[in-house]
């Protein structure tokens, strides 16, 4: 049976911060979810000090998704937790995306390109692409209930990119 693995990683007056990683019976893996043929209709976005870029996704990702958070709630028996802040969002008139935070700034290391090829964040707006998304921790603040968790971005590669 799959669970979801969780280590505490820092715990303040703020709330708690645990390590997440899937268990499948002695192997321990990181959660990592692949999107096929996607398409960033926004490109890279700025929120705060971050930057993150929202993926146009289907209704098996969307799946996907709403399982690992159902397991994520469920795995956290001792937190009580009510809701989740899901990376899945539905806005009137845009197709379902999910949103997925750049940690590496450095295009170069996170997008898939042949030698001597330069391709930015910019140049992935509204092409379709195969990315690779990694969820290694979660945070559950002090007296909200809530889960939050983020989505990075480990790969991304251009279709038809020749």
């Amino acid at each position: 049976m799959t669970t979801i693995k969780y280590d505490t990683i820092n715990s303040n007056n703020l709330g708690k911060l645990y390590s997440v990683s899937v268990c499948d019976g002695k192997k321990i893996k990181p959660i990592e979810i692949k999107l096929n043929n996607v398409k960033s209709i926004f490109g890279k976005e700025k929120k705060y000090n971050n930057f993150f870029i929202k993926w146009c996704i289907n209704n098996n990702d969307i799946s996907i998704i709403r399982l690992i958070e159902s397991m994520l709630t469920t795995s956290f028996v001792n937190e009580d937790i009510t809701e989740t802040n899901s990376a899945i969002c539905i806005k009137q008139n845009y197709p379902t995306m999910l949103e997925s935070k750049i940690v590496n700034t450095s295009s170069h290391d996170v997008i898939t390109h042949k030698p001597g090829e330069i391709i930015t964040y910019e140049d992935i707006k509204n092409k379709p692409c195969n990315v690779t998304l990694k969820l290694k921790s979660v945070n559950i603040p002090k007296n909200k209930k809530k889960l939050y968790y983020n989505l990075e971005i480990i790969n991304i590669a251009l279709l038809n990119n020749k």
